[in-house]
This record gives C-alpha cells, structure tokens and sequence, in this order.
C-alpha cells in the first residue's frame, strides 16, 4: 500500500472509520492488498473486459502505488472498495478532449477510480456506503473536485449524484468511459443528509436492526386517525347486538348526510362490489330499457365502469377522453342530444391520474334533460361534496373518509329507491332488502363499521364536513407545489386537480420501481405499482385521513 508521501496534500490521508448498520468502512491497510487486487480482477478484467486476461486470477492496478483505498467490510469480509489519489498524472486525463489535463483544470483535484463490489453484493447498499465514505474522505482532507471516467451504462447514475460530462465517452477494452467531475462545493447538504439517513435504514433493515414506520402517501389504506385506532382495538361485536344495531343505524343516518339525504344500502366488500350493484340497479329501473346509457371514461377506474356496465348486461356506449383531463361537458352534452341516452354513468375524482371531475356542472345540465347521473364517488367522498341531483352513487369506508377498508355501500335517491322494478336479484347485491332492513341482511365485520361510526362522528356537523372538504383542498394545494419546486411534473392542471390523490411524472429516464425504491429508503411510500401507473412511469401521492400539513415538510425534501 502506498506510503503517506504519496499524496500532495498536507498530512497522511484520513478517514475516520464508521458503520452502515453491519457495513463498515475505512481505508485499506497492507493486509489487504491481495484481497484489493482479487477484487480488481473479478470486476475490470472478467466483468468488465477492459483488461487482456491473463489468467493470474488478480489485478494489480497501474496506480497502485499512489492510490489510497477506501473499503466496506461486513465482520471482516471485503465486500467493496474504491481506489482515490491526488497525483499527476490522472487517468481520466486522457479521455479529456483538446489534450486537455485534470491538473490545468483544478486546484486540488481527487480522482476516483476502481469503484467495485462483489457481485453477490449488488443492489445492497455497499456501493452507496463506498460513495460516502467518497464525500467523507474528500472534507477530512480539503479535496476541492472530484474527477471520474464514468462507465457508460452508468452514466445516470453519475448525473444523478451530481457528475457532469466533460467529454465524449472513449473506448476502452470491451467498456467505454466518459470523464466526468463533481464539484465538492455543489453537494448538497440536504439531499445528502436524506440520502445518509436512508442508507442508514436500508442498511439496518439487512443487518436485522429495526427502522421507523414508514410515512405512507397511498390512495388506500388512509391514515387512520386516534379516534379510529381506538375503535380498533374495541372486542369484535356480534352482527345481531344492540351495540352493533346502534352503530349500524348510526353509520347509515351518518353516510345520509354526506351524501345529500340518499338511502344508504351497506355491504361488506369494495368499491368494486358496491359498483356492481349500482349496475344491477341501472338495469332495473325502466328507462334503462329505452335506449342506452353513456359511460364516462378518462382513467383506468372509467374503463372499469364500462366493465361493470357490459357484466350488468345494459346497453352503453363509452365518451372517453385523455388521461389527465377532465370530461368536456360540451363534448357530453353534444352527444347527448338527439340521442336516446337515459343516462350516463362517471367517476367523480378518477384515482388513476388524480382528475376531480366536473360532475356538479354535469348534474345541472342533465337535470333539465330528465337524463340519470350515476357517479362512482369511492375517491371522493369525504373530500368533496357529492353533487346535487345524483341519481345514485358508490362508497368506501377506506379513503377519504379516514376509516378501514371493507365496508362499502351505494347510495340512492327516493326517487330512484321507488323506481326500481319488482325484479329478482343476486341475493348479495339486493339493494331493495339492504335500503328497507333496519339491520344488516348479511353479517358485517364490526371492526370495520365501528371504525366508520368514529371517523363519521369525528366529523359530523356540517360546518365540520366543510372543514374536512378545505383542509384536502389545502393538502392538495401543497402537495403540487411541492412537487413543481422538485421538479416534477405533473399529469393534471391546477383546475382539474383532485385535492387528495396528485399523479405526477418520474423524472425523464428513470423508472417507477427505482424511484419508488429511493422514496422508501428515504422513509416514504408512495404509489406506483398498479400497471396503469407502471406502464406509464408515474408515481401518486395521496394525502387521506389523517395527514397534517406539517408531515408534508419530510416528504418534500425526500423528493429533492
């Protein structure tokens, strides 16, 4: 190993040592050089090509004299190094364009090279403990840039850490590299204290350490206020108790007022189940047997309603629009006209992409027109008003609500309630039964309704009911601000914004499952696996139930 005369700077090259979880780090002493030149083999001759083989089984680097090795280690056992010096000349020099050289170019230049990690090692957080102990190395000892041949499949990588590209990248062997220099001045402390934090938790998670919840930013489960926990933790109820008949009729009554006087037919189930059974009340109620009706679709749960409609058996026809925008009423209303429509089935606040709908307006251009409004509202209620002169719509107790999921329900005008024909139904989705009995028809699980009742009563009065609809406006509002200043962008504009679930783009060139996997490193977990987003590299943050706007503040640096 190199002596300390070997470097230019004043004083023999320092590091303190220190710990990733199981990982430490520090710089290589002579005992570890055949493990160093072992490692240098398996990665830049077998792996990589760039050196002839000749079959020795190590590598002995051509600045091995000069370079100062930095190393993670798990109970002794080399799982990575890097390889750093500050003397002329730097082999990055020759990939500079116009003969150009590292030393003309910075004061106090580092070169990093050899960065290496055994293959069985890849995707745990070594290389990103070696990268710090990079940084560490660099303020221990007044290092102004540092200066890379950047391989060229990894290129991003560089760019995201804050590498820039001084050049074209030039052939070498079988590999190809670029020179590439970061100034130490321009890390950013924020991001780099977010970026230690999450290396710390990930590495804790490998070596069995625990780690703090994560903070979850999803359109479903919400964030469960105390009231709610509480309710959780009561004895189950059996489904023919008092108590449980009390809070039964209580959780109906409640579900009423939010959704301007409808009876309330409850099941146990999803919004799935609740929309399969509004499509089996549009297909008994007599004006469904005229003509068709008009499905609405701009997002991944629109389709859905055409799915429901088709399994229903009722004739529909599909308006779809764009992903991201919301319906054009005039494009709805000019279909409806002179057609046979009786009527049109939506989604209020379209989860996929975030899009609140402009269903009120819709509602008052249909009135006139004798034409139904059936809405999906599974998204929507609790956070926004549901439009008057709905016919009948769908909801959950697990989003906006802030209860758990497993109860659903479809609400009904009288007028539709008295409409209904005197036809059989599937025993389970019998909404006549469900809207005339006092108690349930089937059993419910009393977790779940006894959860509803704490979160309805939590916001009972109307002017509460008010407050809960400003305070996810409000969220909204800070969540695509925050998202803009970190550069994102996002799916739907500001007048379209739904005020508690946000759709935005990952950055150009990454993926969703990267950036999801950083998010959660950094304490956050945010959606993105549903295939309609996936296929499309977006993320969601949704801000349901129990969210404070102070929360946001952690979220928005983990996504600078």
């Amino acid at each position: 190993m190199p002596s300390p005369s070997a470097r230019t700077s004043a004083g023999p090259p320092r590091l303190r040592p220190f710990q990733f979880g199981a990982l430490s780090l520090r710089l290589a002493g002579p005992a570890d050089a055949e493990a160093l030149h072992r490692l240098n083999y398996r990665t830049f001759v077998q792996e990589l090509g760039q050196y002839a083989d000749d079959g020795s089984g190590t590598r002995r680097d051509k600045f091995h004299d000069k370079n100062i090795y930095l190393v993670c280690e798990r109970a002794g056992e080399l799982l990575g190094m890097v390889s750093v010096h500050d003397r002329a000349p730097f082999s990055v020099s020759s990939r500079l364009p116009g003969g150009q050289r590292v030393e003309d170019l910075s004061d106090n230049p580092l070169e990093v090279r050899l960065l290496s990690v055994r293959p069985d090692m890849r995707g745990s957080p070594v290389a990103f403990a070696l990268m710090f102990a990079i940084v560490r190395y660099c303020r221990e000892n007044g290092y102004d840039d540092l200066w890379i041949s950047g391989v060229t499949g990894q290129q991003r990588l560089y760019k995201r850490i804050g590498f820039r590209a001084l050049g074209p990248s030039v052939a070498q062997g079988q590999a190809s590299f670029a020179p590439m220099r970061l100034r130490v001045a321009d890390l950013p402390e924020d991001k780099l204290r977010l970026a230690e934090a999450a290396l710390r938790r990930q590495a804790g998670r490998d070596s069995g350490a625990s780690e703090r919840p994560l903070q979850a930013w999803l359109p479903g489960p919400p964030r469960i206020p105390d009231c709610v926990a509480a309710a959780l933790r009561r004895p189950p109820l059996y489904h023919r108790d008092a108590a449980f008949l009390d809070a039964f009729r209580e959780v109906r009554e409640s579900l009423s007022e939010w959704m301007n006087g409808m009876r309330i037919a409850p099941f146990s189930g999803n919004g799935t189940l609740a929309n399969d059974a509004l499509a089996c009340l549009i297909a008994r109620l007599p004006e469904s047997r005229l003509g068709p009706g008009l499905v609405l679709a701009n997002g991944e749960f629109g389709e859905r309603l055409a799915g429901h409609a088709r399994g229903a058996g009722l004739a529909c026809e599909v308006l779809r629009f764009p992903w991201g925008r919301a319906w054009d009423l005039d494009e709805v209303l000019g279909r409806l006209d002179g057609s046979a429509y009786s009527w049109v089935w939506g989604v209020q606040l379209e989860t996929s992409t975030g899009v609140l709908n402009p269903a009120q307006a819709l509602a008052g251009a249909l009135q006139p027109r004798g034409t139904r409004l059936f809405l999906d509202t599974v998204s929507a209620i609790g956070a926004v008003p549901l439009p008057v002169g709905t016919a009948a719509a769908t909801g959950v107790s697990g989003k906006a609500l802030g209860a758990l999921a497993g109860l659903c329900w479809v609400g009904a005008s009288e007028d539709i309630v008295a409409a209904v024909e005197p036809r059989e139904w599937p025993p389970g989705l019998d909404l006549p039964e469900q809207w005339r009995a006092a108690a349930p028809c089937h059993t419910l699980p009393s977790p779940q309704l006894l959860a509803l009742q704490a979160s309805l009563r939590d916001w009972a009065p109307a002017t509460r009911r008010a407050e809960r609809y400003a305070s996810y406006a409000e969220l909204g509002r800070r969540v695509r601000a925050g998202l803009r200043a970190a550069g994102f962008g996002l799916i739907v504009a500001d007048a379209d914004a739904s005020p508690c679930v946000t759709t935005f783009a990952v950055s150009e060139g990454d993926s969703t499952e990267a950036f999801l996997a950083r998010m959660r490193d950094s304490g956050h977990l945010l959606a993105g696996v549903s295939s309609y987003l996936r296929e499309r590299d977006w993320a969601q943050i949704a801000t349901l139930g129990d969210v404070r706007p102070d929360t946001l503040d952690g979220l928005f640096a983990a996504l600078a």
